[in-house]
């Protein structure tokens, strides 16, 4: 999991992606397209 804090409009969501587009390329992590996220049943 990746947590981040800052300001709206500040390059968070952009920043979480490009991470884990690096970190799934090095092959330390999984992609999860961003509409699958929150598809878990509660």
């Amino acid at each position: 999991n990746i947590g981040t804090i800052g300001h709206v409009d500040h390059g968070k969501t952009t920043l979480t992606a490009a991470i884990t587009k690096v970190l799934n390329l090095e092959g330390d992590a999984d992609f999860v397209d961003y509409a699958n996220i929150d598809k878990a049943p509660e």
